[in-house]
């Protein structure tokens, strides 16, 4: 029993270290959670930009096709390429087609920016678990300080 009591103070030293440990390693696993996290969010980003913009030459091309179309239709059926309906019916294809190109574009860009928004965030909130781990084990030291001062003090 005496042996017990005697260790009593390094087992309670020894529990807090350990707490201390724990709770500044968690801290450090968050904020490298968060940084694997931002990174893949913006290789999302750059992911989603390069699609729209394979979207986006791809609504060029179907533009261009149809326009083409519309000119050879117009060939065979004799119409002149001067007419006004031809000549509006291949302004508003290339009118959309140009449209369709933008959209896709502003569309990629607009995720793209939006996960590196959120990677910035998930770097600030690693930093801010990393830096409360680390308020955190000072409390548990000062904590069992004071215990330990009031106990065998």
């Amino acid at each position: 029993m005496a042996f017990l009591a005697a260790a009593a103070p390094y087992m309670q030293a020894a529990g807090a270290a350990v707490a201390v440990g724990s709770t500044i390693a968690q801290g450090n696993i968050q904020e490298q959670t968060a940084a694997i996290r931002a990174k893949q969010l913006r290789e999302q980003g750059l992911a989603d930009q390069a699609e729209s913009q394979l979207v986006a030459r791809e609504e060029s091309k179907k533009a261009e096709y149809l326009t083409s179309r519309v000119r050879a239709l117009t060939g065979a059926s004799g119409t002149g390429f001067d007419s006004p309906n031809v000549v509006d019916t291949i302004g508003d294809i290339d009118e959309q087609g140009a449209y369709n190109a933008l959209a896709a574009l502003y569309a990629g860009k607009s995720s793209a920016r939006s996960k590196r928004l959120a990677a910035n965030m998930a770097i600030a909130e690693g930093k801010s678990a990393k830096t409360q781990s680390r308020a955190s084990a000072f409390s548990t030291i000062l904590t069992s300080g004071e215990s330990f001062a009031s106990r065998y003090g």
